[in-house]
């Protein structure tokens, strides 16, 4: 603890700040909001030499979660001085709490500034599963048992981090008292597709690449877009269920939620669309069997890796049309040896290929042109 207690001396202990220490201040001019099309939970203001970053509850955006000065210069510009939050950026040295923010740094072709990663056996990026082999990134633990230690020594320039509000989970405030600097990705609370991969915004921000974040979004965007209007175009709709009963009790997704506005936009109707949960939520399997009894098609069936892991879960799902005519399908088409699911790191900044994957499965007499990515059909 004592040499915990040295390493962190210098720093400042309270607040998400930069670990470099600012010089002699510069000269600021006022600012001009970035553009951000769907992602609610992030604002973002350039200024002459910083920019100012605001991460909110996506839902509720007048709650605010954190706020961040991302500024370029080798000073600390006079009107930030006093705020919390500096990062001098760009940033090279990075540690990831989620793969997703691995899925986005490759896309920004900035793997090779990854030091650290929590749960390095989860990694599909093969780039970057070879650098943990080489020992050029370290694992730094998980959940609530981060090494802080670790962390500390390895002064990274960033972590990139989450909330996820559930007690006992989250690291970041511990993080922040030891003067580590922590830059919140909050694109799982998003309620579109779209708005999970903007946050590859902000990343681009941190690496001070903003065009490159900027373009890479654009292209995602209007590839999505196009292929929304071409499955809005068909008038025959599948009839789509998801999940799998874990103890006689079934989680399904909102009709609010990110999943089901995949289903939408790929041209599914969702058997709980009324519903208004932006979340997933319980519901019993006497319920789901009632409900989803002669649903067209099934995605999304938790673990399992065939249709006889289904059956094994309850033996009336058997009784399922989609089961009894095969159409299920998953999301675990790429994964690792120890499990790992590019699903939950790349496909963030790939919904455009998570699209067309649901639109072929959804209306293959029209899409089945190409190999699925991330979906497959389950045997």
């Amino acid at each position: 603890m004592r040499q915990l207690l040295w390493i962190c001396s210098g720093w400042l202990l309270t607040g998400l700040w930069s670990c470099r220490q600012p010089s002699a201040a510069t000269e600021d001019k006022g600012g001009e909001s970035i553009p951000v099309e769907y992602a609610r939970g992030l604002l973002l203001e350039s200024s002459e030499n910083y920019t100012h970053v605001i991460v909110r509850h996506p839902q509720d955006t007048d709650q605010v979660l954190a706020e961040y000065y991302l500024y370029r210069t080798d000073s600390v510009p006079v009107s930030i001085q006093d705020k919390q939050g500096l990062i001098h950026v760009p940033v090279e040295k990075i540690v990831c709490l989620s793969t997703t923010q691995v899925g986005m740094l490759e896309v920004l072709d900035a793997t090779d500034r990854i030091i650290g990663i929590s749960g390095t056996q989860w990694v599909y990026n093969e780039q970057v599963s070879t650098l943990i082999e080489q020992g050029q990134i370290r694992e730094i633990g998980q959940e609530s048992g981060l090494n802080k230690e670790l962390l500390i020594q390895m002064q990274p320039d960033v972590i990139l981090g989450y909330a996820s509000g559930i007690a006992g989970y989250d690291e970041v405030d511990g993080l922040s008292q030891l003067g580590l600097p922590v830059v919140l990705i909050q694109e799982f609370t998003e309620l579109h597709p779209l708005g999970m991969a903007e946050w590859v915004k902000l990343v681009a921000l941190l690496l001070d690449e903003p065009a490159a974040g900027d373009a890479y979004f654009q292209q995602v965007a209007n590839r999505y877009i196009s292929l929304t209007v071409k499955a809005g175009m068909l008038s025959s709709l599948p009839t789509v269920f998801t999940g799998l009963p874990y103890r006689g009790e079934w989680t399904v997704s909102g009709g609010q939620s990110f999943a089901a506005q995949f289903i939408r936009d790929a041209g599914g109707n969702y058997i709980w669309a009324d519903n208004e949960r932006t979340g997933n939520f319980p519901v019993s399997l006497e319920e789901v069997l009632l409900k989803a009894a002669d649903a067209t098609i099934w995605v999304n069936p938790g673990g399992a890796s065939g249709i006889q892991d289904i059956i094994r879960e309850d033996e009336r799902l058997k009784h399922l049309s989609a089961v009894q005519t095969g159409r299920v399908a998953n999301n675990n088409k790429r994964l690792n040896q120890a499990g790992g699911n590019d699903y939950w790191e790349s496909a963030v900044v790939h919904p455009d290929d998570v699209l067309y994957d649901l639109m072929q499965i959804f209306h293959p007499q029209h899409f089945g042109d190409t190999a699925m990515i991330y979906y497959q059909w389950l045997p």
